[in-house]
Parts: C-alpha cells; structure tokens; sequence
C-alpha cells in the first residue's frame, strides 16, 4: 500500500525571484549553494522529489541538493524538540501537514509581511485558508490532497444504479451492491483512525451542518446533526463487518481486492491503484453531496522556522513556490493541482476531474480543535454503531461534548 503521509523538511540558503501567477524569473546563483532536503518517509518516495529538484537546479545551477529519508515519527519528533530552539541542524523552511501548524505555530515565522498576498489568490479559499493559524498567515501550498468516490463500474451496473451524485443516492446503490461476503456495497471508515471522524464531518457538511460551536451549543444544527448520523447509521448496514475496526488504509485495501462497491478515498489512492494496474475496473466521481459544502482538502504547508539565518532567502524561496510553473511540478509529489492556471487546464483530465471538480467547496478540517473533536466523535460512532445509544442521543452526546448542553429537539 502506499507510505505514509510525505512531509519534507528543507534547508534553504537560496533567494528566488518569482511573478505574480508566472513561473519564477531565473537568477543565476554566483556561488555554489548547499541544500537539504529532509523527506519523512522511505528511500522510494525521494524518486519523485526529482521533478521538483530538477526544476530548481535549471533554474539555479549553483544549488547542490542533498535528499534524506526520515520516518514521519521521526521527523515529528525532531521538529518537537528542536523547533524552539537556536540549532544548526535546523532546516530554514520546513513542510509540514496543515494539521500540525497550531503545534509549532509558535515556532513558525508569520508571512503576512513576507509574502505577497496577491500571488495567493490564484489558490482557492479553502486551500488559503488551510495556511492560516489564529488569523496569521504561515506558510505556502505545497501538495493539496482531496477526496472523490471510488466506484466500481460493473458492480453498479449489474445492479441497476447510476453513479450517485447524493448521500442518498449513495445509500441506495450500496444496498443494491450489497452482496456479503462477496462483495459489501460501501467501505465504512471506523475509528482506528481519524478516517472515520473525518468521513462523518464530511458527511454533515454536505447536508448543511458542522460541528458545534465552542461555547454556544444554542447555534448547534441539531437537525443536521441527526441526519448526518442517521445516514451514517444506514450506510453502515450496506458496508464491510466490524466496520469500527477499520482504517483508511485497510479499506483501501478490500477495495483493492474487489470486496467493496464504493468507498470515499484520495487521490494519492487513485495515484497507487492506476500504478499498481491489475484487473480491477474501477472509477472515480465527484463526492456525492449535490450542491453543498464537499468533503475536506489537507494541504501539505512550505513554513519558514524562526531559528532561520536566512529569513529574506527563503521568503523569495516560498515566493517562487507559488508560481503555477513549481506547482505543476510537485504534482509528480502527488495531490491536485490548484493553481488558477492549472485547475483550468487539468479540470477534465481522468486523473484529477473528480477531485478538482468541487476544489472551491472544500474545507479542512478545523486543525486548532481536531484532536479533541475526532476523539468525540468516534467514541460518538461507537456508541451509535453497537446500538448503545440512538441518534438523537449521540447527537446530543456531540453536541454537549463540544460546545456544552444542547436544546433538545
């Protein structure tokens, strides 16, 4: 399967000069320039770091670029521990997920002033809004990840059911495709992991929901609230056994045998199964929620650390990062494009249409109160799949637990 999240971490000794949504205008560097690259994952994913490598080094020949592989866990640590710090084995710019700027925003140089504001409006809201913390602006898009439905075609056609383009839509294909233990018509994320809070926060988006209110239960979607539980509730009657003890990944997987009609996966999945090839025929479609709020983006963030010796260089380093010209090149990193001028030219490619389709409707996850809320909502899931509680019990259960007591309805 594929391996875990890429983050980087770079050390940055360079100036690059860069356009407002143009490719960035070379300078020839006048001396030779080391440059690290810490790369959290194994030897196998450096491959790609190529294209981008590639590009820097036609337009700088001076820089020398040295690649390292790290565990995740690792690199987290490290950052953990040395990011407050004055240290020299510090990287000037290091790349993270999006979810882990409130954990070192403190240790994290605030762009606002640094970075022209204009060059990031060729970037959707949603993924813009993924580089703030607490009002300040932190980083660049590095690589954008989004969601689509995973469907196989010939189990929805020897069913008798169109794509679906609603949840309920997506609940009446399930039961037709339904065929246990051969085939189980939808994979249902679980709570190993945060696959299934997320895929509930998605859920209740679409139907005109989010979660409560820090403070002010009285502003709860209530109804919302239940709804988005009493579908979860359903699909789970069409989906894989045990599906609390499933991951993202091991869903995967049982899609990947042919086991499942649909699931709800990203496109670095779509990325791995078009690698893999094999026989299975499958297909992606936009998330099935009509009109409304779809699904979650998780943007891998370019920040600069404060302990930097090279504030200025690496500002005009994240500078020319912006330019839709490096950001079609860190597309052989994986994720979407989402540059102004590349989700024009890319909108009906088969790669990436399902998952561009709604880029402008996206949200991230709420990364400041995460941890808390996925926690409560897949012990919420727990209850309300082992019958322990009903719906709207556990949709007073989120809401009490988020926001403080909820009316009841």
């Amino acid at each position: 399967m594929r391996t875990p999240l890429t983050l980087f971490c770079l050390a940055v000794l360079s100036a690059f000069q860069a356009g407002h949504c143009q490719p960035a205008t070379t300078r020839i560097l006048r001396e030779q320039v080391q440059l690290a690259i810490w790369h959290g994952g194994t030897r196998d994913d450096l491959k790609p770091v190529g294209a981008v490598t590639r590009l820097v080094q036609r337009d700088h020949p001076g820089l020398v670029l040295t690649i390292r592989a790290l565990p995740p866990e690792t690199m987290l640590h490290q950052l953990k521990q040395w990011a407050s710090q004055d240290n020299e084995g510090l990287p000037d710019i290091v790349i993270i997920p999006d979810r882990w700027l409130p954990i070192f925003a403190h240790a994290l140089q605030p762009l606002n002033a640094l970075v022209d504001g204009r060059k990031l409006q060729c970037y959707p809201p949603s993924v813009r809004e993924s580089l703030r913390h607490a009002g300040k602006l932190y980083g660049i898009p590095w690589i954008t990840r989004s969601r689509a439905l995973f469907y196989r075609p010939d189990l929805l056609q020897a069913a008798g059911v169109l794509v679906p383009k609603t949840w309920n839509d997506t609940l009446v294909a399930a039961r037709r495709c339904h065929r246990p233990p051969d085939v189980y018509g939808f994979g249902l994320a679980g709570i190993r992991d945060d696959s299934g809070a997320r895929m509930f926060l998605q859920v209740l988006w679409s139907l005109g929901g989010d979660l409560p209110l820090v403070g002010e239960p009285g502003r709860t979607n209530m109804a919302a609230l239940e709804a988005a539980l009493g579908l979860y509730r359903d699909l789970h009657s069409a989906s894989e056994p045990e599906v609390l003890a499933w991951d993202q990944e091991s869903l995967e997987g049982f899609f990947e045998d042919g086991r499942l009609a649909m699931m709800v996966a990203d496109c670095d999945f779509a990325q791995y199964l078009k690698a893999e090839g094999g026989d299975l025929k499958w297909a992606t479609a936009p998330l099935p929620a009509g009109l409304s709020v779809v699904g979650q983006i998780d943007v891998d963030v370019a920040c600069i650390l404060k302990p930097t010796r090279h504030l200025e260089a690496s500002a005009k380093v994240l500078a020319s990062l912006l330019g839709s010209e490096q950001a079609e090149a860190r597309l052989a990193l994986g994720g979407i494009p989402v540059h102004a001028d590349l989700l024009e030219r890319y909108r009906l490619e088969p790669d990436y249409a399902a998952f561009i389709a709604d880029i402008h409707r996206a949200r991230g996850v709420p990364s400041e109160r995460w941890d808390a809320a996925q926690a409560v909502i897949s012990d919420a899931l727990f209850a309300l799949l082992t019958g322990r509680q009903g719906v709207a019990e556990t949709a007073r259960f989120i809401a009490n637990s988020l926001s403080g007591p909820a009316p009841r309805q």
